[in-house]
């Protein structure tokens, strides 16, 4: 059971508890505002024992919401209390895509997919929670271009193979495979979902263009986009 708690509106005073969302496999949720800015009485960690709290954050100032006790009203609220709904419906469409993730998966998807995690602190935690990508996680995505004109190279082959150990023994059902094929769409991108822990290289493909392929990238954390430009090879 993944479980979501407020981390608090005590502000920059921090070094709270939080209790319960201290607690160790609680997702604190911290509070930004619409420009992705920490709110002031949003709590600052980090835990008791020096764990960087909150974990994640998520809109939680001037949140529109329905007002208790009425039939058509709605009004707006400043909180984590707000905050953290958003994080739990994230949560769900998590689930909903990968029913068989326990709590520790859910967890690492969420903030290793969050805006700031490449470097968490005690303000934001791993950064503003994205479904689409907690989802995905981990992924390897990017674009393919054109190397002359920058344009999108559609139907291109995107190849992932391993390049060096796979943990596939501990890779869940709804898992890609260790190796395999997609294609960009019409724009270009391609998204390689779900990878199993493990070193992979990826090689792209597509007629009249020269091959392509990459350093190897290791997954998790997989982090940034895996772009190629490719070289036109004529008829």
């Amino acid at each position: 059971l993944s479980i979501a708690v407020s981390w608090g509106n005590t502000g920059a005073r921090g070094g709270n508890c939080g209790c319960p969302a201290g607690a160790l496999g609680a997702i604190a949720v911290g509070a930004v505002d619409a420009n992705g800015q920490i709110a002031a009485f949003s709590t600052r960690g980090p835990t008791w024992d020096l764990r960087v709290k909150p974990d994640v954050s998520a809109m939680g100032v001037q949140v529109e919401h329905a007002v208790s006790r009425t039939r058509d009203r709605y009004g707006r609220g400043n909180g984590t209390s707000y905050a953290t709904p958003l994080v739990t419906g994230c949560i769900a469409l998590v689930l909903s895509a990968h029913p068989d993730w326990g709590p520790e998966t859910v967890r690492e998807a969420l903030t290793m997919s969050a805006s700031r995690a490449a470097s968490p602190d005690n303000r934001y935690g791993w950064g503003v929670v994205n479904a689409r990508d907690a989802i995905l996680y981990p992924q390897i995505e990017g674009r393919v271009t054109d190397f002359t004109t920058h344009e999108p190279v559609a139907g291109a082959r995107v190849r992932w193979e391993p390049a060096g150990a796979v943990d596939s023994l501990g890779a869940a059902p709804s898992d890609s495979p260790p190796r395999g094929i997609a294609e960009t769409d019409s724009t270009g991108a391609y998204v390689i979902p779900n990878l199993p822990r493990g070193t992979y290289r990826i090689g792209v493909t597509a007629d009249r263009y020269l091959e392509s392929g990459s350093e190897p990238i290791q997954v998790p954390p997989g982090i940034g986009d895996v772009n190629f430009e490719l070289r036109y090879r004529g008829e």
